[in-house]
């Protein structure tokens, strides 16, 4: 494009050069009246040829640049991107195209009397005014997210490019918006659900962790940091992936590691086993739950176990088998050698009623009803002694 006016002006010398020599050596043969006559013709003629043709060429580029300020302009106007173009010295807007105006709900001439610092947040300003002050010499500037605000008040998460231009004699830069404000407050939910979810599993005491499908320790909780941590101290709570070949099979022994793997097939494993802590000695009882991990895409990505310390579930269930067996003993002693004295104390007693009139019979009677009143007293005894067991 640059060449286009120097090919112009050589391809004009050529052509008028050329017209000159042929056309004089054609009147060298003629009288002077009809070389008077020619040379005017010939003069004529060479002002309305080199005019049609200087109005076809300028024409032609007027056409050229026409079109390419109309593709601009198009691009400008009927661009989904709000796009404004600001004066570098004065940071007045000089044009916005109507994406800007629909997304910060000026009008065009509300537009030309803003300065770009007013599509900021006042907190924001003195950092934009400092930036916009740096990238002014740039020829291009990725500017980042920011947050930007509109005539009525309302925030949004912009993405900002600029470049520099001429716009009207005056040095300015366009600036070119991308509105990800659904995107950016989706990540801002997604963000803060983890962090919730985060909070949720580190103050349960459950121990929790997973395992990738290269058998590498990828995530933890607390508990499993406070339990675990004390073994490795040059992981810094493992604050990277850690193959479980390289952890101590004082934590991990290989039963843990087959039930892994056999979690990665697919199977939920779930099983109870007591368990040695190895920063303190102390034994526990554990119910452990392993779960394949899925992705969005259903490709395994690796197993979450989460494990229970039920020590003192499993102590109270031993505590009330114990009372329960003690019970059934009470019962079957109750059925049994109770009711024994019970039904003597009841077979004396009516002897006594029916022999009232003979001491001797009476006296005989009251021994053996003493006697069994003390085996009762033996008996109760013994579930007294039982029951405190």
């Amino acid at each position: 494009m640059k060449r286009y006016p120097f090919r112009v002006a050589i391809m004009y010398f050529l052509a008028v050069s050329t017209w000159i020599v042929v056309s004089d050596l054609a009147l060298e043969k003629m009288d002077a009246y009809t070389l008077k006559n020619t040379q005017l013709f010939k003069g004529l003629l060479f002002t309305v040829v080199t005019s049609v043709i200087l109005y076809v060429v300028a024409y032609s580029n007027y056409q050229r640049i026409l079109r390419k300020e109309l593709d601009y302009k198009r691009m400008f106007e009927g661009s989904p991107h709000p796009i404004l173009i600001y004066d570098i010295e004065t940071l007045r807007l000089l044009k916005v195209n109507q994406a800007f105006m629909q997304r910060y709900e000026y009008s065009e001439k509300e537009a030309e009397k803003l300065e770009i610092m007013e599509l900021c947040l006042p907190e924001d300003k003195l950092v934009a005014l400092d930036f916009v002050r740096k990238v002014a010499s740039k020829p291009f500037s990725e500017s980042g997210t920011w947050k930007q605000i509109t005539k009525t008040g309302k925030v949004f998460y912009a993405n900002i490019t600029s470049h520099a231009t001429v716009f009207k004699t005056r040095k300015a830069r366009i600036i070119i918006i991308t509105d990800i404000d659904e995107q950016m407050r989706a990540q801002n939910a997604i963000r803060s659900s983890e962090k919730k979810l985060k909070s949720l599993i580190d103050n349960t005491p459950d121990i929790i962790f997973m395992v990738d499908i290269k058998m590498n320790l990828v995530t933890y909780n607390a508990a499993f940091e406070a339990i675990y941590n004390m073994s490795f101290p040059e992981r810094n709570g493992l604050r990277t992936p850690m193959p479980m070949q390289e952890i101590p099979a004082t934590m991990f022994g290989e039963k843990w590691l087959e039930n892994i793997r056999q979690s990665m097939q697919g199977q939920t494993i779930r099983e109870e086993d007591m368990y040695v802590v190895p920063t303190t000695g102390r034994e526990i009882c554990l119910d452990i739950v392993m779960n394949p991990i899925y992705d969005v895409n259903d490709q395994l990505i690796g197993v979450g176990c989460i494990s229970r310390d039920i020590s003192e579930r499993k102590k109270t269930e031993e505590q009330m088998t114990k009372q329960l067996s003690q019970l059934r003993e009470i019962a079957w002693i109750q059925s049994h050698e109770l009711r024994q004295p019970l039904t003597n104390i009841m077979g004396l007693a009516s002897l006594i009623e029916a022999d009232a009139e003979d001491p001797k019979e009476i006296k005989s009677h009251v021994s053996l009803l003493h006697q069994a009143c003390e085996k009762l007293d033996d008996v109760v005894r013994g579930i007294v002694k039982k029951i405190r067991g």
